[in-house]
C-alpha cells in the first residue's frame, strides 16, 4: 500500500464525493495508528521500568488473560469498569 496522500479531483461530483470520503477515511485511520503506536511506546517503557501489568488505578497486577488480549492495557477489567462508568455518567450527565 502506499503512502501517497494526493487525492485524484479530477471528475465528475460523485468521483469528488468519493475522493472527499476515502481521504477522510485514511485520515482516521492514520489517527488511530498513531494512537495504538503511543499506546504500545508507553507499554514498551513501562516494561523496561518495571511497570509493565500494574494496574495505574488499584496498582494490582492486571491478570495475564487481559494483557494478552491487549498488551497496552493499563489498568485491571475492575478498573476499566469503573473507569468506564464514571466516564458515561459525566456523558449524559
Amino acid at each position: 500500500m502506499s503512502a501517497d496522500k494526493t487525492v485524484d479531483t479530477d471528475g465528475d461530483d460523485i468521483d469528488r464525493i468519493q475522493s472527499k470520503i476515502l481521504g477522510g477515511m485514511a485520515e482516521t485511520l492514520s489517527m488511530r495508528n498513531a494512537v495504538q503506536l503511543g499506546h504500545i511506546n508507553d507499554a514498551l517503557l513501562k516494561i523496561e521500568g518495571g511497570s509493565f501489568g500494574i494496574c495505574e488505578e488499584c496498582e494490582e497486577d492486571i491478570p495475564p488473560k487481559r494483557l494478552k488480549a491487549r498488551p497496552e492495557a493499563t489498568t485491571c477489567i475492575n478498573c476499566a469498569e469503573k473507569l468506564e462508568q464514571l466516564s458515561k455518567q459525566y456523558a449524559t450527565g
